[in-house]
């Protein structure tokens, strides 16, 4: 009886363990501290992510007298910009055709390959860093951010990301989210029709990976706390007022990216909030900033989304964290654009 009792007390306490890692509260148990951090591994691969807190928040670059922003959920964010090796393994996955019958999608119902993979279709295969070769293999021992990717891919990469980890895609092809979007196109024009490659159906409510809004990103990178909860601008770049500290810029960086995670990282324990790779946002660019009320997603339509972040190409300026300086349309892809992912809690 005694050990029955032990055994029974341990499982509990694995089980409430469990629980606070994933973001998922006991009932009448508070919500975890923004910067609470997780590991996540899919295949070889492993990446942390850090949370942030539902709540209120001063957001933009003229700190309001009241919180103009609100998260009603609370939301896990890339501790860094996703690596080269991440997308590698992710993109291998999704688009391993081993059975060798070269359709992506075999009954046209999402079928599964004899691999068990389900087969994406991307318009580009990423590279490693600035200087690598698109769709090579990574580089051991490196861990420079995926660039040379367009948002259309990023879509792709957080739905394929999310099918490997069995989690439930957040961008679909239909308005019941039946159907995860896994073909996109280099195709110049934009294609705005509801539910494909430049407007998908979202659920927001879905538990997979997905790009953060532009409130979402700036909340995490002014570091979730008193640095924006009290109406102040906290620090010009991402956790600290010292450019060369935190960020990879045109004068620090001999113009090329960097390994993420090797500068200091912000009060949540992000790196490169500011400089290294620019990071795509959900939102289309547009409108009045900060947009204010709960959850705001951006405008409804446009031709450019959001990136923020800076580069290592740019002044310093450029890379502060309240900056909004570039937005690409959605083929768009180029040497110093990335993604950093989210997820909801």
């Amino acid at each position: 009886m005694i050990e029955i009792t032990r055994y029974k007390i341990k499982t509990i306490l694995m089980t409430l363990m469990i629980l606070l890692l994933i973001g998922c509260s006991a009932p009448g148990q508070s919500e975890q501290q923004s910067g609470t951090e997780v590991t996540v591994t899919t295949g070889a691969i492993s990446f942390d992510l850090r949370y942030i807190r539902s709540g209120s928040y001063y957001v933009g670059d003229n700190p309001p007298a009241a919180a103009n922003v609100t998260l009603t959920d609370g939301y896990w964010i890339g501790e860094t910009e996703v690596t080269y090796n991440l997308w590698y393994e992710v993109y291998q996955w999704a688009t391993d055709d081993t059975n060798g019958d070269g359709i992506i999608d075999d009954d046209g119902n999402g079928s599964r390959n004899a691999d068990g993979g389900l087969l994406y279709d991307f318009a580009n295969s990423g590279a490693e860093g600035s200087s690598g070769s698109p769709g090579a293999a990574p580089t051991p021992s490196t861990w420079e951010p995926v660039v040379a990717v367009s948002w259309r891919d990023n879509i792709l990469f957080c739905n394929a990301l999310s099918e490997k980890s069995g989690l439930s895609p957040v961008y679909c092809s239909d308005i019941d989210y039946l159907t995860p979007l896994r073909t996109v196109t280099t195709n110049a024009a934009l294609d705005t029709t509801a539910g494909h490659e430049d407007n998908p159906y979202v659920n927001w409510n879905a538990n997979g990976y997905r790009m953060p809004t532009e409130v979402e990103w700036e909340i995490a990178g002014r570091g979730a706390g008193p640095a924006i909860s009290a109406g102040t601008y906290g620090t010009t770049y991402a956790g600290s007022d010292i450019i060369d500290d935190v960020a990879w810029i045109f004068d620090n960086s001999g113009v090329e990216s960097h390994d993420v995670g090797t500068l200091d990282p912000n009060e949540l324990g992000l790196y490169d909030m500011s400089g290294n790779v620019l990071e795509f946002c959900w939102d289309w660019y547009g409108g009045t900033f900060p947009f204010a009320g709960s959850d705001p997603s951006g405008p409804v339509t446009g031709t450019e989304r959001e990136t923020r972040s800076g580069t290592f190409g740019w002044s310093a300026s450029g890379s502060e964290v309240t900056r909004r300086v570039a937005a690409y349309s959605p083929p768009s892809s180029v040497n110093a654009l990335g993604i950093r992912i989210a997820k909801n809690q």
